[in-house]
């Protein structure tokens, strides 16, 4: 039986990175849309325009059903009100396990191209280069080519969202890493484990499939699992030394599975690379509700919250 199975409805992982548990999982029909600029409109020639932004955040709109707890509801408000930590709320979408949870741009590093998404390499504007990949693995039709002697080596102690992305990792699964990309020199694309309350460990290199490794996985070729006293890793790009190098990076995908799992995963109909389904890291949009309902099996209660997804854009 998979842990979300065992978990019943409390299935969602949710949190900061100083306290994460599962919680109830809202109810179906969630809106968990993204959102990008816009501007459009008639032309004086009588034709049309229309620009869009490669790049997007994301909303959630969460709603529990009224026979909800009260402990449950307010745990929710208690997130809220920062006694659980004052840090970004992050949480894994369990329709994503088995797809990509990295966002968008991190899961297609090509979006950064002409500076049409933030770069994932601070200070580096990478320029574009048709995929290699087979066509059958669905990866992007370009690279990213970050050149790293416009910036010295990272030092992994000190990551954060402006040169990372944190993943959660729910209790009871391994992550499991890809990317397919390559180096000449030095660097690479790394995951640093995270403790609890945000402190950095020391990076491991998600190894490059180039080419594709034949079997149920696909592109995967790294998995991490908590250990004590940590809540997650920190995913990142660049050389942690002083020799520079070229990194040529095509997709990046990020998976759940569960422990018991691991040994014989049944990930074949997820081989190809999907773009990224997961987020940043959220804040609030005000506080959630919380209506009485009833008094019966201690009191129960519906409520609702709206997050707003804002990692990638935090000024630290």
């Amino acid at each position: 039986m998979s842990v979300l199975a065992t978990n019943g409805r409390n299935r969602l992982w949710f949190g900061t990175v100083d306290r994460m548990q599962y919680v109830p999982t809202p109810n179906r029909g969630a809106d968990v849309s993204a959102t990008g600029f816009e501007a459009g409109g008639p032309l004086l020639s009588g034709g049309a325009y229309q620009i869009n932004s490669f790049d997007s955040a994301k909303n959630f709109i969460f709603e529990w059903p009224p026979s909800s707890s009260r402990e449950a509801a307010q745990r929710m408000k208690s997130y809220a009100d920062g006694s659980f930590g004052r840090g970004l709320i992050y949480f894994v979408d369990p329709l994503t396990w088995n797809t990509n949870i990295l966002p968008p741009r991190w899961a297609d590093p090509s979006m950064a191209v002409g500076d049409e998404s933030a770069t994932l390499i601070p200070g580096v504007v990478p320029t574009g280069t048709p995929s290699t990949a087979p066509v059958e693995a669905n990866l992007p039709v370009k690279s990213a080519v970050y050149d790293l002697t416009q910036t010295g080596p990272t030092d992994p102690t000190r990551l954060d969202d402006s040169n990372s992305v944190f993943i959660p990792i729910p209790e009871g699964a391994y992550l499991l890493l890809g990317a397919f990309y390559n180096v000449v020199g030095s660097g690479g694309i790394y995951y640093s484990p995270v403790q609890v309350g945000g402190a950095v460990g020391t990076p491991s290199v998600i190894p490059p499939s180039n080419p594709i490794p034949t079997g149920p996985l696909g592109i995967v070729t790294a998995a991490a699992t908590l250990q004590p006293g940590q809540v997650g890793v920190r995913i990142w790009m660049g050389r942690t030394n002083n020799t520079a190098g070229v990194i040529t990076a095509n997709g990046i995908v990020a998976r759940l599975s569960p422990i018991e799992n691991f040994s014989a995963p049944n990930d074949s109909t997820h081989k190809p690379w999907m773009g990224g389904q997961g987020n940043s890291g959220c804040r609030f949009i005000g506080k959630p509700t919380y209506m009485n309902n009833t008094g019966v099996n201690g009191g129960q209660v519906s409520y609702a919250a709206t997050f707003r997804e804002v990692g990638s854009w935090v000024v630290s």
